[in-house]
């Protein structure tokens, strides 16, 4: 995602929220056992923030794309989807609301990404990448978001 000035929220990710459900509920879908028809409950929206957790949550009602499962990571811990979409929200590092250790957290991100049985989207600005890193664990956590951009 390209975006800029973003920090807690991204009206551009909950549009590509929208888009991404509007074109795929109704689709039919293998669930493992099963040929079936997705439903807004085969989706997981992930955020890390509460503030963009209730934005996307009154946008994608007001869309009429009802009750759909919306929450921080923690709130979806142990739940799973054959769907979730990451929206990381944030531009670039500067914007950062919280630390860096939060936002970049490897143990956050894989239990964002092991929620989906199937499929993971993650919207994820790669500005948030271009920043100096101060020490060895700086660049650890981001080589797991260096690793995404280039996964294909």
């Amino acid at each position: 995602m390209n975006h800029k000035n973003n920090v807690q929220t991204s009206i551009e990710e909950i549009e590509m929220i929208q888009k991404i459900m509007n074109e795929m509920i109704g689709l039919q879908c293998f669930d493992g056992k099963d040929k079936r028809t997705l439903t807004v409950d085969d989706f997981l929206i992930i955020s890390p923030y509460n503030t963009q957790v209730n934005k996307i949550e009154s946008e994608l009602i007001a869309a009429n794309i009802m009750a759909p499962r919306v929450g921080t990571i923690d709130k979806f811990q142990g739940q799973e989807a054959l769907i979730t979409i990451i929206s990381m929200t944030s531009s670039d590092s500067e914007s950062l609301p919280r630390n860096k250790e939060f936002f970049f957290s490897k143990n956050r991100l894989n239990v964002a990404m092991s929620r989906a049985q199937v499929a993971s989207v993650i919207m994820f600005n790669p500005d948030l990448l271009n920043n100096a890193p101060r020490s060895i664990n700086d660049i650890k956590m981001m080589n797991n978001f260096f690793h995404l951009t280039n996964y294909n």
